[in-house]
């Protein structure tokens, strides 16, 4: 499936709120109009932050510093909500019922219902059909460590010194009732596990959409037949709907998969209080830096094709423009170019170490490498560690030592590292141009990087 996003309502009482963390205000508009998955997670992260500490919300209403949180219209968009009217602030809502009232009420009906005592019991035999949890309990209180506190789970059981809560998710089960779930059991060193009745990945409401996106897009369901896979295993089993993120012609799309899994192919994240079969959010991660690295690499191109074309010429008014023009393209990767290529030490550092990448020389108008490597010892000593490492690294020494027919760069290398042991200042490594160089040869960006004692042992 494609990704989805968030839409506002058409009209947004509150049309902007306060980031009290960063203390800046944000329009209501631009928060929502993001990826769905993003939106639902913040959501459960306002309500979370609201139940844990109703005197530091992370967003509120600017012109009366109330607590706000997002509310989902019946047509599926968002908008926000006041927590608490004030009478005073201008934009308030009608009078009613608190949507918490509502939402208890409807909650508390739904749990009455056929559909959903059924799905309890298909979770407790399939709970009995493993003989490693400890004996299902129905609707039995588990108090807190602060005995104020209480919930009283649809089932609960122990394996292998964990507490788990199964809660059946129901069409009324909305966002207030998941994070405080989440948020008690969490607090109680529980899992929370949220069985669903069944999954259509086609048609998805937003309270089932508050569970998936808060659980790593990981969705489980009992049914007859998951009941009938735990009896003949001995291992509970349920059904797991997932997304696999992949990259198709550049945009990343999440792709609905489903396997019957059972708990001991589970990873059980107590910390940001998942259970999941598929880890969506680190190979999402890995794709993004997959992206992201796709995106310098054609840059990368970009630069080096400039700078085979015009690295070693003289500056005209035309090389001017595109070299701004290139500049333009590095400012959102952070890396700050000089407003004049031909500017020193930049030029020659740039020239020295793609010629060490490329095995010939780029930016000079030499004719073989070992010249190149001549001028880095003649007039680039602090950059001849990279340079080495560069050669090593892309498999250039033995360009070197074919046209070093005198002997020369020989004896010169074992001089370089002397010097280099000995701790010459003139050989000492300037690291002014450790993001540049980490740009162009990204395979001794890690060498750069190292400490210290590391550097020390070359």
């Amino acid at each position: 499936m494609s990704l989805e996003f968030a839409e506002p309502t058409e009209f947004q009482l509150i049309d902007e709120v306060l980031d009290l963390d960063t203390g800046q205000p944000i329009k209501a508009v631009a928060f929502i109009a993001r990826e769905l998955r993003a939106v639902m997670q913040d959501r459960a992260m306002i309500v979370s932050r609201l139940n844990k500490d109703l005197e530091n919300p992370w967003l509120v209403c600017p012109y009366c510093m109330a607590a706000v949180y997002l509310v989902s219209s019946v047509d599926r968009k968002f908008f926000f909500r006041h927590r608490h009217e004030d009478e005073n602030c201008p934009k308030k809502s009608g009078p009613g019922l608190s949507q918490e009232v509502i939402n208890a009420l409807k909650y508390n009906g739904a749990k009455e219902s056929l559909a959903h005592q059924r799905t309890k019991e298909l979770v407790r035999q399939s709970l009995l059909a493993d003989s490693r949890f400890s004996t299902p309990q129905v609707e039995k209180v588990w108090r807190g460590m602060d005995r104020k506190k209480w919930r009283k789970p649809d089932v609960q059981t122990a394996w292998n010194d964990r507490r788990f809560a199964f809660e059946i998710q129901l069409s009324t089960t909305y966002l207030s009732i998941v994070v405080e779930r989440r948020d008690f059991y969490q607090a109680e060193g529980g899992h929370l596990v949220w069985i669903f009745q069944d999954f259509d990945p086609q048609r998805t409401p937003r309270a089932e959409e508050d569970v998936f996106f808060n659980n790593n897009t990981n969705v489980f369901v009992a049914n007859a037949s998951t009941l009938q896979r735990s009896r003949e295993t001995g291992k509970f089993t349920l059904e797991c709907w997932y997304t696999i993120p992949v990259l198709v012609a550049g945009p990343i799309l999440d792709e609905w998969h489903r396997a019957d899994v059972s708990i001991d192919e589970l990873t059980l994240d107590l910390e940001r209080q998942r259970v999941f079969f598929f880890d969506y959010d680190a190979e999402r991660a890995r794709l993004n830096d997959e992206l992201a690295e796709q995106g310098l690499e054609a840059l990368r191109q970009t630069f080096e094709c400039f700078w085979e074309r015009y690295g070693g010429m003289s500056s005209t008014e035309s090389i001017r423009t595109k070299w701004g023009e290139l500049r333009d393209k590095f400012k959102p990767y952070g890396l700050a170019l000089p407003e004049h290529y031909t500017e020193p030490p930049f030029n020659g550092i740039v020239s020295l170490m793609l010629s060490a990448k490329h095995g010939r020389p780029i930016g000079y108008g030499h004719q073989r490498l070992i010249q190149v490597a001549n001028t880095a010892f003649d007039h680039y000593k602090p950059f001849l560690l990279p340079f080495g490492w560069a050669l090593q690294t892309y498999g250039h020494n033995a360009v070197l030592d074919e046209q070093d027919t005198k002997g020369t760069w020989k004896k010169r290398r074992k001089m370089i590292r002397e010097q280099i042991k000995a701790k010459d200042p003139s050989y000492e490594r300037n690291t002014n141009y450790d993001a540049l160089i980490a740009f162009l040869l990204p395979q001794i960006k890690r060498k750069l990087l190292r400490t210290e004692n590391d550097k020390d042992q070359e």
